[in-house]
């Protein structure tokens, strides 16, 4: 049986663990913290819906694809829905870029193309989905909804080729003649392949992709229901979103923030959280009481071009020393053998990890890569456009 480790415990290394068992690899999830979805995937309930975009351009095919996928799969290891729901989303239209934005997406709009459901509304049918009054017409998607991440990973984790070690920091790659030995804090592991899904400390073994890699700070508030918000059903984002009440709480976020290390909550973010919500409803703000709840921050994980990472990684070094010709022919690359990553997905890590996960899998189990979106993940592609090898690039898989 191939045995692969995978280092981080979130959405991305337990999505990758779960996938790699489903297609016989004998697994080992490493995990620095005392449980699974502690750090970027440790909201209490995380928003799951795709952000449509004018053009199809590669965000916008890989949240399509991937909220498909992420429905799939929660279906398939929740069918009775006791860890997410699909209570159904609203994007309205709140103000002037938007309202382009929706008008040229309507003119465009074929939603028999998209793998689900999705429609515009006027603001009168909007207020009806959501349970309150709303100020704005938009985009209705009835699949949408929310997941609790951590009995998500839960999940995917409870397979018998998976074994996972908590409270363990994985320290050092060693380069074997068979696969790669990890250096744990206590312990050794050893298998034919190494995948990272410990996001931007993925660095601390791959330094060559901290320049293209930032981590940026989220906060997220909470609230308790009153009686007028405990009537909202559906997912409402404007500026800021509101959720649902979701185990006597609604989720209001979420805030954005490069460089700010800042580990607590401000009242700032608080504040901006709330206030955001005056697009939706004016009375929100004025009755809804986050101070009451505490928060939470994290840090999202986001690449240079807001792609993920997932692929096999190349020596980079060596590629340097003795660039190649742009007619090389990619198996010719100096590829680090068995060693993989799938890190980078920003604030949408619940609708995009899981599906890297399974390409990933394909080409770790030798199954030639079925979408060409690969191309645009590739994680060496930012240090190959820098050594002019744009166009080998973006043919890494044909």
């Amino acid at each position: 049986m191939t045995s692969a480790i995978v280092i981080g415990g979130g959405i991305a290394g337990c999505s990758t663990a779960y996938v790699l068992a489903n297609h016989g690899f004998k697994v080992t999830l490493i995990e620095r913290k005392k449980d699974v979805a502690q750090a970027a995937s440790g909201n209490p309930a995380a928003m799951l819906y795709p952000k449509l975009s004018v053009l199809p351009d590669a965000t916008s095919l890989l949240g399509i694809q991937g909220f498909r996928f992420t429905l799939n799969m929660l279906d398939a290891i929740d069918a009775n829905q006791q860890f997410h729901a699909s209570c159904g989303q609203l994007q309205l239209t709140f103000d002037t870029k938007t309202l382009i934005q929706h008008e040229k997406i309507s003119q465009q709009f074929d939603s028999h193309a998209l793998p689900f459901a999705a429609r515009f509304v006027s603001t009168d049918e909007a207020s009806n989905i959501a349970g309150i009054q709303v100020k704005h017409a938009g985009l209705h998607i009835p699949e949408a909804g929310w997941a609790n991440p951590h009995a998500w990973c839960i999940h995917l984790i409870a397979q018998p080729n998976i074994e996972t070690v908590f409270d363990t920091t994985a320290l050092r790659l060693e380069r074997l003649a068979e696969g790669y030995r990890v250096h744990g804090t206590l312990q050794t592991f050893e298998a034919e392949h190494v995948v990272l899904c410990n996001a931007h400390d993925a660095c601390d073994f791959l330094p060559h992709l901290k320049p293209y890699l930032s981590l940026v700070r989220g906060q997220i508030n909470f609230a308790p229901p009153n009686p007028r918000s405990q009537h909202i059903r559906a997912i409402i984002c404007a500026k800021h979103f509101i959720s649902p009440s979701i185990d006597g709480k609604h989720t209001l976020g979420a805030t954005y923030a490069n460089h700010d290390m800042t580990p607590e909550c401000t009242q700032q973010d608080t504040n901006a959280n709330l206030y955001g919500l005056r697009e939706i409803n004016d009375e929100l703000p004025k009755t809804l009481n986050p101070n009451l709840l505490k928060g939470r921050v994290g840090w999202r994980c986001a690449t240079m071009d807001y792609l993920p990472m997932v692929g096999q990684i190349l020596d980079l070094p060596l590629l340097q020393a003795k660039p190649p010709r742009p007619s090389t022919k990619p198996d010719m690359l100096p590829w680090q053998r068995g060693l993989y990553v799938n890190i980078g997905h920003g604030s949408k890590g619940m609708i995009t990890a899981p599906i890297c996960a399974n390409w990933l899998a394909g080409i770790m189990a030798g199954q030639a890569p079925q979408d060409l979106l690969l191309n645009r993940l590739q994680p060496n592609r930012f240090a190959m456009r820098e050594l002019g090898l744009k166009h080998l690039a973006q043919h890494i898989y044909g």
